[in-house]
C-alpha cells in the first residue's frame, strides 16, 4: 500500500484588520459614556447643577471617545465657500456675503476617517 502523505497544519495567524474596520468606532468604546449617565438619572432630588455637571463630565467623555476613534466635527463657518462633498444646502438665501458661501450652520456634519457620516446641513448664499 502507497503510503499516504499528511499535510502539515498550516500556522494560525489573526487576520489583519482592514483600514476600514480600524477607523469604525467600536460599540465597546462607547460603553462607558452610556454607562455614565444611567446613575445621574436615578437620583430624584438632584439640582439643576449636579445635572449640568454631570451632563458635561459625559459630553466630555463622548468627545473624547469621538476623538480617538478619528471622528471630526464638519461646523463650516458663517462665509465658508459651500463644500460638496461635506456639506448638504437645505436652501439658498439672499444674504450680504459671496454667492456660494455658508450663510448658516442649520446641523454640525461628521466625518470618520476622511469619510463623511453626516454632512453638515447649511444654507448657502445666492
Amino acid at each position: 500500500m502507497p503510503r499516504r502523505k499528511t499535510r502539515a497544519a498550516a500556522p494560525t495567524r489573526k487576520s489583519p484588520r482592514s483600514a476600514s474596520s480600524r477607523s469604525n468606532p467600536s460599540p465597546k468604546a462607547c460603553c462607558p459614556c452610556s454607562t455614565a449617565w444611567k446613575p445621574g438619572l436615578k437620583i430624584d432630588n438632584a439640582s439643576a447643577e449636579q445635572l449640568r455637571e454631570g451632563t458635561e463630565a459625559t459630553l466630555r467623555q463622548l468627545l473624547s471617545v469621538l476623538e480617538r476613534n478619528k471622528v471630526v466635527e464638519v461646523n463650516p463657518a458663517p462665509g465658508a465657500r459651500f463644500d460638496p462633498a461635506q456639506q448638504q444646502a437645505i436652501s439658498m438665501v439672499p444674504a450680504q456675503q459671496d454667492a456660494g458661501t455658508v450663510v448658516m450652520v442649520l446641523q454640525k456634519g461628521y466625518t470618520i476617517a476622511e469619510r463623511v457620516l453626516r454632512p453638515a446641513l447649511v444654507t448657502v448664499a445666492q
